[in-house]
């Protein structure tokens, strides 16, 4: 395949909760923007299963550990 680069990115935050709204909107932007990542690590989100709610970005796909 002449031409194609393929480029694979993977990044962890310890985003060390995440229940305040602006840490939520500027790692979301982040994850939206053009240097996003493949694949994001988020840990230690200290979220209960009724606030999986918070982790929905528009276009991403959340797996969960």
């Amino acid at each position: 395949m002449a031409g194609v680069s393929l480029y694979l990115s993977i990044i962890t935050f310890n985003v060390n909760g995440f229940h305040s709204p602006m840490k939520r909107y500027r790692v979301a932007e982040w994850l939206k923007g053009k240097q996003g990542p493949t694949i994001c690590c988020l840990l230690e989100l200290h979220l209960t299963v009724k606030d999986k709610h918070r982790l929905k970005v528009k276009g991403q796909r959340f797996l969960e550990a």
